[in-house]
């Protein structure tokens, strides 16, 4: 798979930088190795150290020896150059004590946004509070990327799953398998299994229906395998040997939205699953009881529970010592039988929502463990709900709540924390070194600038050095691939 990264900086020799940026108000700022960010309603918006922007009082003509001007505009705002080897904030601490300024800001670097066309997307609520627009600025999910769907069977000739006039889809039926039939015709009059599916991949930008939370963008997105494990409820005797042959299959990510008392075969199932570094996602169930059901209480598992629209676990969701994230599990519309779409409640729609994020920063890093992918959902999710989360033993990815978990699943703060990164200066002045971060094990890289001043100097396995004498602006491209297929 193939990966574009870029990272647009500032080619000077004469120390001055010339390149309009978008203002943000003074906030606090958060470092991550060399760089640092503003972070707003929880998207990290990486920090230009090279300009800020003011604005003089009232009565306040000129800037004098205060700084440097690059350009202003007519309504008095003035980009000022920070000095080469200052320190940004000791900088901005000088300008808001010389008293002339009413405003001093960071400025930023954003990103191109993503909206979604889909045509019940204003449905799906449950989008906002995960995160999910802002993720999709990374990816949408990559076919390379399977999810297994262990349920009562997945309708994948759904326009928004497989058929469709787009000319694509998101499922893979051949490979999934009726243990009820013994055949590899997955379709079954029970609707439960295909709803599960369209919240983890429908087809995604396609004019259409709903957004999956892995369904690419107006392309293909993740690839899900579909299992029919029972029709009207799920056959304990079978969820063994599905497991075990969605993994087989290349599942990276197995769904369960099902309950059903433990047995020897199913752990040493869920067992082979770590060790092969399969994801196991299940959703908590939805007895009013303070104790997370089967399978999802399995310590290698997963646990989900369910939230509504105010973030607050509705009295259906099962909870405890088990649970470990949440995701709205209230008025959630996804696909269903027959082409329709429809809202129903329950924890089994919110775990389906935590395997797509899963299945994002799979596609993102498929180097990842199955632990690491559980560690990090853990640690960059929501606390929310006014809930009192507190440090507790053997719980050792931040604070938890026993209704909450480690709170709600954060869909843009799991999959950033795991995508590789260009860091480095965002200002060259002859010589400049540039490195990725979380490059995938097996990665090789390929640098490259868009301005032919721009020249690379060297280049090792994740970090390049260039050099210019030119004056303007480039962006710096690292293309990533591991093997031979792209996304």
């Amino acid at each position: 798979m193939k990966r574009n990264l870029l990272l647009t900086i500032f080619i000077f020799c004469l120390c001055q930088i010339g390149l309009a940026q978008s203002l943000k108000r003074i906030g606090t700022l958060e470092r991550k190795n060399d760089s640092i960010f503003v972070v707003e309603n929880g998207k990290y918006y990486i920090v230009n150290k090279n300009v800020v922007t003011v604005k003089l009082k009232s009565g306040i003509d000129g800037l004098e020896k205060v700084a440097q001007k690059i350009r202003s505009n007519r309504l008095g705002y003035i980009d000022l150059v920070v000095p080469e080897g200052t320190d940004l904030e000791k900088y901005v601490s000088v300008l808001e004590y010389t008293g002339k300024f009413d405003i001093v800001e960071y400025n930023n670097i954003g990103k191109y946004c993503v909206i979604t066309n889909d045509t019940e997307r204003s449905n799906q609520w449950y989008l906002n509070n995960i995160n999910a627009f802002n993720v999709w600025d990374i990816t949408m999910g990559s076919s390379n990327t399977t999810v297994a769907i262990l349920d009562s069977g997945t309708d994948w000739r759904h326009p928004d799953i497989g058929n469709g006039s787009d000319g694509y889809k998101n499922i893979n039926e051949q490979v999934g398998w009726n243990y009820i039939s013994n055949t590899n015709n997955v379709i079954t009059n029970n609707g439960h299994g295909t709803r599960v599916a369209g919240i983890v991949g429908a087809k995604s930008n396609n004019y259409r229906g709903i957004s999956g939370i892995s369904g690419g963008n107006n392309s293909v997105g993740i690839t899900m395998i579909p299992f029919c494990v029972g029709i009207d409820a799920p056959d304990g005797s079978i969820i063994d040997d599905a497991i075990i042959d969605a993994i087989d299959a290349g599942a990276r990510v197995i769904q369960l939205s099902l309950n059903i008392a433990q047995t020897n075969a199913i752990n040493a199932a869920i067992d082979y699953a770590i060790q092969n570094n399969v994801v196991i996602v299940c959703a908590s169930g939805n007895n009013y009881s303070s104790t997370v059901s089967y399978p999802a209480s399995h310590q290698n598992v997963i646990a989900v529970g369910a939230t509504n629209k105010s973030n607050i676990r509705p009295n259906f969701s099962n909870y405890g010592t088990s649970l470990d994230v949440v995701a709205p599990g209230v008025d959630i519309f996804s696909t269903t039988l027959n082409d329709e779409y429809n809202s129903q409640d329950g924890t089994s729609f919110a775990a389906p929502q935590v395997s797509g994020v899963a299945a994002l920063m799979l596609s993102m890093r498929p180097d990842l463990t199955g632990q690491q992918v559980r560690n990090i959902i853990e640690q960059t999710a929501q606390k929310v709900g006014g809930y009192s989360y507190v440090t507790t033993t053997g719980r050792s990815n931040g604070t938890w709540n026993q209704e909450m978990g480690y709170g709600l699943v954060n869909a843009y703060a799991a999959v950033y924390a795991v995508a590789p990164q260009i860091s480095g200066p965002s200002t060259i002045c002859n010589q400049a070194t540039y490195t990725i971060n979380n490059l995938p094990q097996g990665a090789t890289v390929q640098w490259n600038a868009s301005n032919t001043k721009l020249s690379l100097v060297t280049q090792s396995a994740d970090s390049a050095v260039f050099q210019s004498d030119y004056y303007g602006n480039s962006t710096i491209y690292a293309t990533i691939t591991i093997g031979n297929s792209n996304f």
